[in-house]
């Protein structure tokens, strides 16, 4: 997103206990073009170190009271910040590549959070990713091998997103304008079905 933060949630660790929405807001970046609030994390690895489970459960707490949605990124590494926030997620999507390395990785993280109680109540969904006819792997089969009905699919679109990850482009702005390629059709319509409609159901 090109984005160029000043300050990082570990900015947030000296007001920990006074914690509120206003600490949040003054270190959050945003991204003018889709109206969007980025709270990133420290540009030097040593300081996500200090990171604590309870700076990242307040300020998801905090998050999901103020905003409409929350989407936490978390890193592909199984740490205890990471089992803080799936357990404070409403939902867990895990993007998945149609290839055996990637399938037999699934089968470990989902054994894992079976374990940790993290998967009930249809709370962890799978999402496609990278999908492409020419696949040896097919939908249908990763039906058949993990017993999960995937919730979306994200098509295989290099030529169409490459140029905008290199100008630092959103895919969609506030405006309502959309860059038109296989990745922002399946994103819109996952996010139709899984979440707006969701949200208007409540």
């Amino acid at each position: 997103m090109a984005l160029e933060p000043i300050r990082n949630y570990c900015d947030l660790l000296p007001v920990l206990n006074e914690l509120s929405m206003h600490h949040i807001q003054n270190v959050t970046t945003q991204q003018e073009q889709i109206e969007l609030d980025v709270l990133t994390g420290p540009s030097h690895p040593e300081r996500a170190e200090e990171v604590t489970e309870e700076l990242v459960k307040k300020v998801i707490q905090i998050c999901k009271e103020h905003y409409d949605y929350v989407i936490v990124d978390v890193p592909s590494a199984f740490q205890s910040i990471t089992y803080t926030a799936l357990q404070e997620a409403t939902t867990i999507y895990y993007p998945l590549t149609l290839d055996t390395m990637a399938i037999r990785v699934l089968k470990q993280t989902k054994t894992l959070l079976d374990r940790l109680q993290l998967t009930s109540n249809e709370k962890f969904q799978l999402i496609l990713n990278r999908v492409q006819p020419k696949s040896e792997i097919s939908e249908k089969d990763i039906k058949n091998i993990v017993s999960m009905e995937p919730a979306g699919k994200v098509r295989e679109d290099f030529l169409g997103v490459q140029p905008l990850i290199n100008m630092g482009l959103p895919f969609y702005t506030k405006k309502g304008k959309v860059s038109l390629t296989k990745q922002t059709v399946d994103i819109n319509r996952f996010v139709q079905k899984n979440l707006v409609k969701k949200k208007k159901g409540k």
